[in-house]
């Protein structure tokens, strides 16, 4: 016969390790917890953030076209440095970081780097540009805190027909830029906007 526990004051390994928490729920197969909502939480904003992005050329536009690319410069196969447009003429259009974080969504401490050409109307148009460090796992973001450099600038610009722009920069400690260069002659193009 078995003593109950309750009479004699003796716990079952079973009650010491729902006493424990993480460890009972370890073994559930839940933790780590804050991790997979973290997951969650971005995928959702990425979801967000992509459904809210538009097409820079206009439905039903038949005009003189030209190309913008982003770029990225990885350092092994978990960080990356992003250069990229984020918005045209105010609105959101798909960037490199976040097809990035959506592709590499899974896959742990490894990165799978996708990186976005798009097409734009021959126009006048204000570019914001950006830069940033990134990381495949938002735990890797939280040990590197003090290197995750970022910039951004907005430009005025209008694109040649048939050329190809390419968006760069640099990040670091000493400071941070981000520019868009005609990839025929590496120039930079564009007129500087102040920002408020």
């Amino acid at each position: 016969m078995r003593p109950n526990p309750a009479v004699t004051g003796h716990r079952s390994a079973a009650q010491d390790e729902r006493s424990v928490g993480a460890g009972y729920l370890r073994r559930l197969g839940a933790v780590p917890l804050r991790e997979e909502l973290v997951k969650r939480v971005l995928v959702a904003l990425a979801l967000v953030l992509c459904s809210c992005a538009t097409d820079p050329i206009p439905k039903g536009y038949t005009g003189p076209r030209a190309s913008i690319v982003d770029t990225v410069m990885t350092d092994g196969s978990s960080k990356g440095e992003f250069f990229y447009v984020s918005e045209i003429d105010g609105k959101q259009i798909n960037e490199s970081l976040s097809a990035t974080r959506g592709k590499s969504r899974g896959r742990g401490f490894h990165m799978e780097v996708e990186i976005i050409s798009r097409e734009v109307p021959v126009r006048p148009m204000k570019v914001r540009l950006e830069g940033r460090v990134a990381y495949a796992a938002p735990i890797l973001e939280l040990a590197h805190l003090g290197s995750m450099y970022s910039t951004f600038a907005v430009i005025e610009f209008e694109p040649a027909e048939g050329h190809t722009y390419v968006v760069k920069g640099k990040l670091s400690e000493s400071g941070s830029e981000v520019w868009l260069e005609d990839a025929s002659d590496s120039k930079r193009v564009g007129t500087s906007v102040p920002q408020k």
